[in-house]
């Protein structure tokens, strides 16, 4: 999934509706993890690098949630 807006926090609401909206079938999928991404801080304060996903999957834990924007 791809979206597109005018700045970085309109894109993280329009992505969590895209997610919120998505209904997928038999297989499983990582839309929970997907949410909890952009959710975290470090991504939507634009921090996350190339080893982000890695880091977290890693440490097997959530990745920290913020509140909603």
């Amino acid at each position: 999934v791809i979206v597109h807006a005018a700045d970085r926090p309109a894109a993280i609401r329009k992505m969590l509706g895209a997610l919120d909206e998505m209904v997928i079938t038999g297989v499983d999928t990582n839309l929970d993890f997907q949410f909890q991404i952009m959710r975290s801080k470090i991504f939507r304060e634009g921090k996350a690098d190339t080893g982000f996903i890695e880091k977290f999957m890693n440490l097997k834990q959530p990745v920290p949630d913020v509140p909603e924007i």
